[in-house]
C-alpha cells in the first residue's frame, strides 16, 4: 500500500467532509497544515480558515471559500481540452 501524502490526505479531507480540520491533521501527524493548505490554494483550491465549534471544542478549520459547492481545479491538459470542446 502507498502512503498517503500530506496534501493527498488534505485534499481526500476535503472531497469527503468538505473542510480540513486543524486537530484532525494532527493527530494524523501533519503538523504544518498551514503550508499544505498554501500548497492547494496555489493549484486553486481558494481555500480559508476560521475557527469553528466542534464537538463542543474549538478547532481552526479550512474551508472552500466558494461556498458549499466543491469543484476540484483542473489540470492545465484538462483546461485546454475543456477550451478546445466546450
Amino acid at each position: 500500500m502507498l502512503k498517503e501524502t500530506q496534501k493527498n490526505w488534505a485534499i481526500n479531507q476535503l472531497e469527503t467532509k468538505g473542510f480540513i480540520s486543524r486537530n484532525e491533521a494532527l493527530r494524523n501527524y501533519i503538523t504544518r497544515l498551514g503550508a499544505r493548505v498554501c500548497d492547494l490554494n496555489s493549484e486553486g483550491y481558494n481555500l480559508i480558515g476560521e475557527y469553528k465549534e466542534i464537538n463542543g471544542g474549538k478547532d481552526f478549520v479550512y474551508t472552500h471559500a466558494g461556498g458549499v459547492e466543491y469543484k476540484k481545479p483542473q489540470t492545465a491538459m484538462q483546461k485546454e481540452m475543456s477550451d478546445i470542446y466546450d
